[in-house]
């Protein structure tokens, strides 16, 4: 047991670290591939892409087969996308390694989603989902620093390293990692009947629904976040990054802290007091009179979301027993899908109401409904 928290902290830390690195690299590969500002973004919107296609494949394919093999499968496609991107001699190149790297996550993530709850006891899966969690929550606070102190030797030499990493996790899954049960008759279904199976389980519909009331909420706050800094506040790119750590520790220092406030209030209770907690701080974030004031207080959002995210992929996992890596690949996509929505909705929200209050409202709203919606289903 001991090991496998730190095993699957560092598969989720690698896994996310390329799509928060590559941020801190655009201005550099945008001048060294003579491409303009804007297309130089389309490689993180490639690795999403990537991410957010293969997933609804990744998933279904993955149920009934034996998750370790799975895993090391991604790990290594990971490994040629990421020394691919090293080594890339134009633009276009590079873009289609970031494609392929986008394929790989969409193996990797779901699996140790699906893994944790067979090969902890039951009491011990969301401690196990919270310290996965934090692993993210970690390549997001360290990636884009660590992105910009490595540029400063050389892009390149930034995924050469991230791909060194994700060789010796191949080792590490495979000498530390159970194999796990396949089931043949799982195996033998298509990826459409996978999917039918979580589609038509009525706790799993609900539960999607309820977890994509909260992606919602977080996605649209987080996506407008830096702009109302920017605009309300004066703060420059280098302040703004500065200001963002803070919310990115409170998000790690959540997940750290979910399986013992679970241990205390049991699920239902702290969906609800954590949900309640959520809609009070969005509608107070737009009354701050600094951005000190706001940068803590969206903090406590986080920290809330932190809390959140492994008691609701406890919960969808636990709706499931046959197609735990196809209802993992669902919440990846839902992620994208709330991603992309709020960043439709909330540029008008942003556009046409003072401050941040549009935004705030809305994510208010959303998680809202998943109070009123989502967390009768959970239960302890």
């Amino acid at each position: 047991m001991r090991k496998y928290p730190i095993i699957f902290f560092m598969i989720m830390f690698v896994a996310g670290l390329n799509s928060f690195m590559v941020s801190a690299f655009l201005p550099i590969l945008a001048k060294y591939f003579a491409v303009s500002t804007t297309q130089s973004g389309y490689l993180v919107s490639s690795f999403a892409v990537g991410d957010a296609l293969t997933a609804l494949i990744a998933g279904p394919l993955s149920d009934g087969r034996d998750r370790k093999k799975v895993l090391i499968f991604g790990l290594a496609l990971f490994v040629l996308a990421t020394l691919g991107c090293g080594l890339a001699t134009s633009f276009t190149i590079m873009m289609l390694f970031e494609f392929i790297s986008g394929i790989a996550a969409a193996f990797i993530t779901p699996q140790v989603f699906a893994t944790i709850p067979t090969v902890v006891a039951v009491g011990k899966v969301t401690q196990l989902m919270g310290f996965a969690t934090a692993g993210l929550s970690s390549s997001q606070i360290i990636g884009v620093p660590l992105g910009s102190y490595l540029a400063v030797f050389s892009w390149r030499v930034s995924y050469l390293c991230l791909s060194v990493m994700a060789l010796i996790l191949i080792a590490v899954v495979y000498f530390g990692l159970p194999s796990t049960e396949v089931n043949y008759e799982t195996s033998k279904h298509s990826f459409l009947s996978n999917l039918r199976e979580v589609i038509k389980n009525p706790s799993a519909r609900k539960m999607l629904l309820t977890y994509a009331a909260y992606q919602l909420g977080s996605a649209t706050t987080i996506a407008f976040t830096s702009t109302w800094f920017n605009q309300d506040f004066g703060l420059n790119l280098s302040q703004i990054g500065t200001a963002t750590i803070l919310i990115g520790c409170g998000r790690l220092l959540g997940s750290l802290l979910s399986s013992r406030v679970i241990g205390r209030w049991g699920f239902n209770k702290t969906a609800r007091i954590e949900f309640s907690f959520l809609i009070f701080i969005y509608l107070i974030v737009p009354f701050s009179p600094n951005v000190v004031v706001a940068d803590i207080i969206l903090a406590l959002v986080f920290t809330c979301n932190g809390l959140l995210f492994p008691l609701l992929m406890t919960s969808l996992e636990g709706t499931v027993k046959n197609a735990r890596s196809t209802i993992s690949s669902l919440a990846n996509c839902t992620i994208f899908l709330a991603q992309t929505i709020a960043g439709i909705i909330g540029g008008f929200l942003f556009n046409n109401f003072s401050g941040f209050f549009g935004i705030a409202i809305f994510s208010a709203l959303v998680i809202g409904l998943g109070l009123i919606y989502g967390t009768k289903n959970i239960t302890d």
